[in-house]
């Protein structure tokens, strides 16, 4: 992220193309309409097209080694498979410049703000992006019965063991628990976890 806020005056990723872009070339090879993998090529999911793929090269990245080993998507609003991570919605949404310009430079205090989330197989893993609401929760399937954070009726909603991996604006890793999640960034957009310009009013751990 630091790369490529230095290779773009300051500017973050945005949330609708840092996984897939319509205005980048694809990197994958395509013959007769398939992967190398003998898999179907859908253009909508060439995550070699996203704006950070040049500074990973590598699609493994995208995708936890928990996920490589048992990746179930319910199906419910997809089932694309190749990536486990969603960016924050809030902290690359610059659709109103006067209030945030998405400039890590806006950023108050970026070891307390996520770029990166493991988002919860329950929610809507679907766009790339995540958001402070009832669906777009953390994943906690790294402990415990991995029965997920229990969003839509789906998943373990009693699991309290479960924990799930948070990358932070100052380039952290941190590792917060179902718990934790639960007090500083459930449904808590004024927190700093979501919202990292500007006065919060929710408190951050």
């Amino acid at each position: 992220m630091i790369y490529y806020t230095d290779d773009n005056d300051d500017h973050l990723p945005h949330m609708h193309e840092w996984l897939v872009s319509t205005r980048n070339k694809s990197s994958q090879s395509v013959v007769d309409g398939k992967k190398p993998n003998g898999q179907r090529y859908n253009r909508n999911q060439d995550i070699t097209t996203g704006t950070i793929y040049p500074y990973l090269k590598n699609q493994d990245i995208y995708l936890c080694p928990t996920d490589k080993i048992a990746l179930k998507r319910l199906g419910q609003w997809s089932t694309w498979s190749d990536f486990s991570y969603a960016i924050s919605g809030p902290a690359m949404d610059d659709r109103n410049p006067r209030v945030y310009n998405a400039k890590y430079a806006s950023w108050a205090e970026p070891d307390k703000s996520f770029t990166f989330m493991e988002e919860a197989l329950a929610a809507p893993l679907n766009d790339g992006h995540m958001w402070p609401n009832t669906w777009d929760v953390l994943a906690t399937r790294h402990r415990g019965s991995g029965g997920g954070f229990g969003v839509n009726g789906q998943g373990n909603p009693r699991e309290t063991a479960g924990l799930g991996n948070i990358l932070m604006g100052d380039a952290r890793v941190e590792t917060w628990s179902k718990q934790k999640f639960k007090t500083y960034g459930y449904q808590k957009g004024n927190s700093r976890l979501w919202k990292p310009y500007g006065k919060v009013t929710q408190p951050s751990p």
